[in-house]
């Protein structure tokens, strides 16, 4: 696959490959020192998240970055990542990093001291979130290396729980402008979608 696309837009398109877990060690060197010559900018999780030994043997074995995804669910897990020598690239999500933007921001300035470059990543996400991920790109533009990857994907999902969803256009995201996080919840959603109320304080 790798070939393919580099044959045909050569140094036109980025190439980057998510293996969400789908090999053991061995194998994962094996296939990603074979891509090397398509110039892959990175390779994501290629062996189970749990072993981050494998995971680190593999990311001294290749020239291609790693970067964990599924193997990160707190802060502790980075800080064991990093120790081991998994890191090529630190992928940061907003609701993934153990704490919103404030931990995301914790992060990404651990990650600049140690030299580890950083991206912004999400899933198929609500407009909320995404909000938030371009207003955090926006703010630390200058200490994330490699472009981030937004979905922007309204087809993708049924509904939003916002009036209108930050704009993603010709690969670039619209920061949305206004109170707070630039997005307004749309009250009827709300109600329509609730499952349950947790009460704070």
């Amino acid at each position: 696959m790798c070939g393919r696309y580099g044959t045909r837009w050569g140094t036109t398109l980025t190439i980057r490959v998510d293996c969400n877990q789908a090999y053991s060690t061995h194998e994962a060197i094996r296939v990603i020192k074979a891509m090397e010559r398509y110039d892959v900018e990175l390779v994501e999780q290629p062996t189970v998240w749990w072993d981050f030994k494998a995971l680190a043997t593999v990311a001294k074995a290749v020239d291609t970055p790693i970067m964990p995804h599924e193997s990160i669910y707190q802060i502790s897990d980075v800080k064991a990542l990093i120790d081991l020598g998994a890191v090529g690239v630190l992928g940061l999500k907003m609701y993934r990093s153990g704490g919103g933007i404030t931990n995301a921001r914790r992060l990404l300035d651990a990650a600049k001291l140690m030299g580890i470059p950083c991206l912004i990543h999400d899933d198929v996400e609500l407009g909320v979130s995404l909000a938030a991920a371009t207003h955090f790109i926006a703010a630390h533009y200058r200490d994330l290396k490699f472009k981030a990857e937004l979905s922007g994907c309204p087809e993708w999902i049924a509904d939003d729980v916002v009036t209108a969803s930050p704009k993603i256009e010709g690969g670039y995201a619209e920061v949305p402008e206004g109170y707070g996080l630039g997005v307004e919840l749309d009250e009827d959603k709300i109600e329509r979608y609730s499952t349950g109320t947790i009460v704070c304080g």
